[in-house]
C-alpha cells in the first residue's frame, strides 16, 4: 500500500484491522500514528489512512471497548466511593484497554482489563468502539 511507504511499511497482517476502530496512542516524531486495537494489536499508520470518529456523545454499554485514562491524579480523583473507590492496584490499568462487562443504573462501569476487573467512573474512560464494531 503506497500510503504506508515511509510510515512503517505494509504487511498482510495489517489487513485484519482495516475498517476497525482503534485508539491513537501517539503521533511519533516523523508523523506516524501509533494505533492500538482490540487484544493489544498495535500498528503504525500514515494518519492519512485514518478517519476520526467522535464517540463523545455515545453511551458506554456492555461489551464496548474502552481505554482507561492514563492520568493517575485524574482517575484517582474520579474514583470516589460512589464509583467503586480507588485501590492502588488499579494504577496498573491506567492507559490500558478493556472491555465493559456491566454498566449499572447509577452509571458505574465495570471494565475487564487483562485479568483484572474494576468499577470505574465513566469519566475515567474513553469509548473506542461499540461491541459490534470490533
Amino acid at each position: 500500500m503506497r500510503l504506508q511507504e515511509g510510515h512503517g511499511g505494509w504487511t498482510r497482517n495489517m489487513s485484519a484491522v482495516l475498517g476497525k476502530k482503534g485508539f491513537v496512542r501517539e503521533i511519533d516524531g516523523d508523523g506516524d500514528a501509533h494505533v492500538e486495537f482490540v487484544n493489544k494489536i498495535k500498528w503504525f499508520f500514515n494518519p492519512a489512512l485514518l478517519t476520526i470518529v467522535n464517540t463523545t456523545n455515545m453511551t458506554i454499554q456492555n461489551g464496548d471497548f474502552v481505554f482507561v485514562n492514563d492520568s493517575y491524579e485524574k482517575v484517582k480523583s474520579l474514583q470516589d466511593s460512589a464509583h467503586g473507590g480507588w485501590a492502588e492496584s488499579m494504577r496498573e490499568t491506567l492507559g490500558e484497554a478493556g472491555v465493559v462487562s456491566t454498566v449499572d443504573r447509577n452509571g458505574r462501569v465495570r471494565v475487564k482489563v487483562g485479568s483484572t476487573s474494576w468499577i470505574y467512573n465513566k469519566l475515567a474512560l474513553t469509548l473506542v468502539a461499540k461491541s459490534g464494531e470490533m
